[in-house]
């Protein structure tokens, strides 16, 4: 058995992370999924737990994949 891997999705679409979860489901045996829709749960979750991969949409209304990029530099 592998290490549990822990996934943040960056997303404000439900239908896509849902989409997007199942197909992580079927290449991982054992992971956490978290999914957020905002850039406040963003940094609160990667200030509270390690994270693994992070997947983010480029397009959100009030924040971007580049600026979550710049967050999550600054929290590693």
């Amino acid at each position: 058995m592998g290490k549990k891997i822990n996934i943040l999705h960056l997303e404000n679409q439900l239908a896509d992370a849902f989409m997007i979860k199942s197909l992580i489901s079927k290449g991982f045996g054992s992971f956490d999924y978290y999914f957020i829709d905002n850039e406040t749960d963003f940094i609160k979750t990667l200030e509270e737990k390690k994270i693994d991969i992070i997947l983010s949409d480029y397009e959100l209304p009030d924040f971007s994949g580049s600026d979550a990029l710049l967050v999550a530099k600054s929290h590693s």
